[in-house]
């Protein structure tokens, strides 16, 4: 058996990651204007670029590819396990661990705190924290539609397309109730 649920991204979302794109961007081409660019002259005039320019815009394109390379992109449901497919480094979740697979209340996501990871490039991912969930890892693309996973005392937050279908199938798939 397997079972893929893609992960693509609200209207939210993607005005958030377009934004933010737009702004770093502007950020690090900022740096490549003349009123910027008398380094260059005064401290080495042999230099083809401007190279502490560079900087910004190499970190920039940096960020972006890395929280691209790290943002989930599907959920999928074999037979062993529950996989959070990401271009790079999909985690494993397997699923004789996973005891709790139902729909998340907008309340119980409400005053979330990111300890690591990313919010709003390309979705949000990471570790996160709030009171009624404790701490859990999330691994979002949209900003409503949440299904929490708990496997291993860890706890998931997860926005498939199709919660309900995809919570039903991981039911089936871990013989829960």
């Amino acid at each position: 058996m397997r079972k893929i649920f893609p992960a693509s991204h609200d209207r939210k979302m993607l005005i958030i990651t377009v934004l933010a794109i737009i702004f770093m961007l502007a950020v690090a081409l900022f740096t490549f204007l003349p009123a910027y660019n008398t380094w260059r002259t005064a401290a080495c005039p042999l230099l083809p670029f401007p190279l502490p320019n560079t900087v910004p815009a190499i970190l920039v394109l940096l960020i972006i590819i890395g929280c691209r390379l790290f943002a989930p992109e599907a959920f999928e449901i074999t037979d062993s396990s529950l996989i959070i497919r990401r271009p790079l480094f999909s985690p494993r979740i397997a699923l004789q661990s996973v005891t709790t697979a139902r729909m998340l209340e907008a309340a119980e996501m409400k005053n979330s705190a990111r300890l690591f990871g990313v919010g709003g490039l390309f979705g949000s991912y990471g570790c996160f924290r709030n009171k009624s969930l404790g701490r859990y890892l999330m691994y979002a693309t949209k900003t409503t539609g949440f299904v929490l996973v708990e496997a291993d005392g860890k706890k998931f937050a997860l926005t498939p397309d199709q919660p309900e279908t995809f919570i039903a199938e991981l039911r089936a798939a871990c013989k829960l109730k």
